[in-house]
């Protein structure tokens, strides 16, 4: 743990509540991460507008890996420096399928959605939202399916995994439903990090990866030291060498201190 130089953190249920607001105690042990020379990073489903201002917030000037991995992007600058979106036929292929099962779907683009059901008035000064039907086909970074909870639609997820095997399919939390990411198969955390690590020059035994969820695996997976937020599912803690406390209890706060710590 003395080596450490990076820390990789989920951003939703990791590092922030549902207010997308990091607390005043991981903002400042965040600080003092980075004061300190590490480096610190996020990897989230979300899409860089969406956490533009935390990053801001944080002070963070190295890459941030976005869209489930599908896109690394400077936060000084706003630009990408890696993607890997799906191809035009699969886009095509995979929302006449998704649709025909009757799951509800949202296709990201640039800082558009076109969506059946996602919509948040928290940022709709930054995003556009709009129906499928006008949706364009073209190369997208991420499309998210979704059906409600308990629905027999559930199980019909495997036909889809078992029909596009270029893809990664994975389920994330969605508020009142389930949900699926859905990317290029090399657009990953796992592999976004990787590439993050690149552009950084460490290595992954000097990376921690920080997680809560299904599609934190391949972040955590990638990282030398892979830790576990309390409220993470139990599957993730069972990989976890490190289980810190809750997100309310500011375990991303606690892991730092411990590391900072432990390097003196």
């Amino acid at each position: 743990m003395s080596k450490t130089r990076l820390i990789i953190s989920d951003f939703d249920g990791t590092l922030v509540d549902r207010g997308v607001e990091t607390t005043p105690v991981v903002f400042q042990a965040v600080h003092d991460w980075i004061k300190a020379g590490n480096f610190f990073s996020i990897a989230t489903g979300r899409q860089f507008l969406m956490i533009k201002d935390e990053c801001e917030k944080l002070g963070l000037v190295n890459p941030v890996v976005v869209r489930g991995g599908a896109e690394i992007v400077d936060p000084k600058t706003g630009n990408v420096v890696y993607s890997s979106h799906m191809k035009k036929e699969s886009v095509e292929k995979l929302i006449g399928m998704l649709r025909n099962i009757g799951f509800k779907i949202s296709i990201e683009t640039g800082d558009t959605y076109y969506t059946d059901f996602y919509y948040s008035k928290r940022f709709e000064k930054i995003l556009k939202f709009d129906t499928v039907e006008n949706f364009k086909i073209r190369e997208v970074p991420k499309i998210i399916a979704s059906c409600p909870i308990d629905s027999p639609l559930y199980p019909r997820m495997h036909e889809v995994v078992k029909e596009f095997p270029e893809l990664h399919i994975v389920q994330v939390k969605l508020q009142d439903s389930i949900g699926w990411d859905i990317t290029a198969a090399n657009a990953t955390k796992h592999v976004g990090v990787l590439e993050l690590m690149k552009l950084l020059g460490v290595d992954a035994k000097d990376a921690v990866g920080v997680g809560d969820d299904y599609n934190d695996f391949p972040l955590l997976e990638a990282c030398g030291l892979k830790v576990a937020m309390g409220n993470a599912i139990e599957d993730l803690k069972g990989i976890a060498d490190i289980i810190v406390p809750t997100q309310k209890e500011d375990g991303i706060a606690f892991l730092i201190n411990k590391l900072l710590k432990d390097e003196n």
